[in-house]
């Protein structure tokens, strides 16, 4: 049985022995406990430097799509290169370098001086510090650049690898080679990657081969038959992933507003509705399909 003096010895012992961790280890504890103090205190302070810069880095960006939407290009490409000094690393950067070459591209297409430099896009596809798949979209963004300067049989040799059957642009490009050919009077070649563009199953609401085969009166009954199963197409709808070339006449002459079925002609739509209203060999509507 246990004497209040055996308890006292036992006391002692443990007293002696924490004392004897803490001259051994006490100094490791106090350090460890700093550290971590120090860790949430800087966390803190860099999730607050963190958000400050993205806040910043945004607001500049912002202000940069601003001075685009207005056409005042000098005013943005001094945004997004500030975007770009001060945001290396981040998205708002990857943003801005797009945007940047897009703009670029345009002024130099605009001042016909493509031969003095490289190709904004194509500077951007080769930097080795992006990924893969945006290297690989910046290269099909300097070929829809040439969209109108590049002869359609170079463009589509350019094009090669993003038409294999498993690639995710594989659309686009058979798109810009659709407008490539056809602009330039070359109805056979188009409506060839037209059908393959039809067989890729996206976008259905724009039947080129339709456009192509049956002009704009075909076009328009080929949207007509899809209303009852999706929305009527609005201008939206018809957005490329990509921006349009800056200078896209050619492509405008050769597709007068086909893609834009509200656009149609009034006298197309009436004769459509209504065999009655045909145009008759010389030209003229003639009601009730009597002619003078």
């Amino acid at each position: 049985m246990a004497t209040d003096f055996d308890n006292e010895v036992d006391e002692s012992l443990r007293r002696a022995r924490l004392l004897l961790l803490w001259r051994r280890y006490g100094v490791y504890g106090m350090a460890a406990a700093a550290l971590v103090i120090v860790f949430v205190g800087a966390n803190a302070l860099y999730q607050a430097y963190s958000n400050d810069k993205s806040k910043r880095l945004g607001d500049l960006l912002t202000e940069a799509l601003r001075h685009e939407a207005d056409d005042d290009f000098e005013g943005a490409l001094i945004g997004h290169r500030q975007v770009l000094e001060d945001g290396e690393g981040t998205g708002y950067e990857l943003v801005s370098a797009f945007r940047v070459a897009q703009i670029e591209s345009e002024l130099q297409e605009q001042s016909a001086s493509e031969s003095e430099g490289a190709r904004p896009f194509s500077v951007l596809a080769s930097r080795g510090d992006i990924e893969a798949g945006i290297a690989s979209f910046a290269r099909f963004a300097d070929f829809w650049s040439q969209l109108n300067s590049m002869e359609p049989a170079t463009l589509e040799r350019s094009l090669s690898p993003f038409l294999a059957e498993a690639h995710p642009m594989r659309p686009l490009a058979l798109e810009a080679l659709i407008l490539s050919y056809y602009s330039r009077g070359d109805e056979e070649a188009a409506l060839r990657f037209a059908r393959d563009f039809s067989e890729a199953g996206v976008r259905s609401e724009i039947d080129y081969v339709a456009l192509i085969e049956g002009g704009v009166v075909a076009f328009v009954e080929a949207e007509d038959a899809q209303e009852s199963t999706s929305d009527t197409m609005s201008d939206s709808d018809l957005n490329f992933v990509l921006p349009a070339p800056s200078d896209h006449s050619d492509v405008e002459t050769a597709l007068p507003e086909a893609l834009l079925p509200q656009s149609v002609p009034v006298e197309a739509k009436e004769a459509q509705e209504n065999p009655a209203l045909a145009p008759s060999p010389d030209g003229e509507a003639t009601p009730d399909g009597l002619s003078e």
